[in-house]
C-alpha cells in the first residue's frame, strides 16, 4: 500500500505542476476540445489530498513516522535486577551478580555484531557503597575475575576499555590494579569501546568538573565568560566520548539513579521489564529497531 501511495503522491505533484504551468502559460483554446486546466486541475486537486501524508518535502526537515533514524552508535545501560534475579532463581541474591557478569560479556559481543561503537555500563555506583560489606566484597571479586577475561578478549577483538570513577580512592587495591591493567593494555586498541562506570556518581562528576573549572578561573587560566557547556563536558570523566544515543535500564525501574545526568540530555530512554541476567540478544535488537523508528529532534 505504501508504494502505491507514493506513486499517487508523485502523480498528484506532477499534475499540480502541470495545472500551475497552464495557468501561467495558458494553451490556445481549440474548438470542441475540453480545456486542459479543468481536467488536469481536478486531478491535481484530488490526488494530493489522498496522498499528502506520503509526501516528503525536499530538505528533510520532516520525516514520516515510518522513516528510520540514523543507526545508534553509543549504548548506555543501567544493569539492574541482579539481586532480585538471584533470589528468584537461586534463593541467593548474591549469585545473581555472577550471572550478570556473563550477561555483560554477551552484551559486548551483541553490540559489536550489530555495529555499535561504544557501550557504557553502570557497574557500581557511589551509592552502592552503602550496601552490606559482604555484598560489596562479592561485587569487587566478580569485577576482578571478569576484568581478566575482558582484558584477554579485548586484546583479541581490538576493544578499548575505559573506567570512569568519581571516587576511586574507595576501591580496593586489587580492583585498582585490574582497572590499570585493562586501561593500559587496551589503550591503543581502536575498535569497539567499552566504558565501565565503577564507584561512579554523576552528581559527583559534575561537582568535580565545576571545582576544576573554578581552579582554572582562580589561577587566571580562564575567564568566567569562557565557561560554557562544552567546557563543562570537557572536565567530566566522560570527556571526549560521544553522548549516548540509547539508555537501557533493566528490571522495570524507570529512573536514572545518578547515571550520566549531563550526558543523557537528549538520549532515547528504554526501560525493560526484565532482570539484567535475563537479557537476550533479541531484547537488544528490539530496542535498536524501536530506536530507529523514533524521531530525534534535539529541541527543534
Amino acid at each position: 500500500g505504501g508504494v502505491w501511495m507514493d506513486w499517487l503522491a508523485a502523480v498528484g505533484l506532477l499534475a499540480l505542476g502541470a495545472w500551475l504551468g497552464s495557468l501561467v502559460f495558458p494553451p490556445r483554446p481549440r474548438k470542441g476540445v475540453p480545456s486542459p486546466p479543468g481536467l488536469v486541475g481536478a486531478l491535481a486537486a484530488l490526488v494530493p489530498c489522498v496522498a499528502l501524508p506520503r509526501i516528503q518535502w525536499l530538505g528533510g526537515a520532516r520525516r514520516s513516522p515510518s522513516e528510520p533514524s540514523a543507526s545508534a552508535r553509543h549504548l548506555a545501560i543501567i544493569m539492574d535486577g541482579n539481586r532480585r534475579y538471584g533470589r528468584a532463581r537461586y534463593k541467593d541474591a548474591l549469585k545473581g551478580h555472577w550471572d550478570g557478569g556473563q550477561t555483560l560479556v554477551d552484551t559486548v559481543k551483541w553490540c559489536m555484531e550489530e555495529g555499535l561503537e561504544s557501550l557504557t555500563v553502570y557497574a557500581f555506583s557511589t551509592e552502592n557503597w552503602k550496601r552490606e560489606t559482604k555484598e560489596v566484597d562479592v561485587l569487587m571479586t566478580i569485577f576482578c575475575k571478569y576484568a581478566e577475561r575482558c582484558q584477554r578478549e579485548a586484546m583479541e577483538k581490538n576493544i578499548r576499555i575505559c573506567v570512569f570513577s568519581t571516587d576511586r580512592d574507595r576501591l580496593p587495591a586489587s580492583v585498582v590494579h585490574s582497572i590499570d591493567q585493562m586501561e593500559t593494555s587496551t589503550s591503543a586498541n581502536s575498535g569497539f569501546r567499552l566504558n565501565l562506570c565503577v564507584s561512579y556518581g554523576a552528581r559527583s562528576d559534575l561537582v568535580q568538573a565545576c571545582q576544576s573549572i573554578s581552579r582554572s578561573v582562580e589561577e587566571k587560566e580562564l575567564q568566567v565568560e569562557d565557561i560554557n557547556e562544552d567546557l563543562l563536558a570537557a572536565r567530566l570523566t566522560t570527556a571526549g566520548l560521544p553522548e549516548p544515543d540509547i539508555l537501557l535500564r533493566t528490571s522495570g525501574e524507570c529512573r536514572l539513579s545518578n547515571f550520566l545526568l549531563f550526558e543523557l540530555a537528549y538520549t532515547e530512554l528504554f526501560f525493560l521489564d526484565k532482570f539484567w541476567p535475563e537479557l537476550k540478544k533479541q531484547d537488544l535488537l528490539d530496542v535498536l529497531q524501536e530506536y530507529e523508528r523514533r524521531q530525534r529532534r534535539f529541541g527543534t
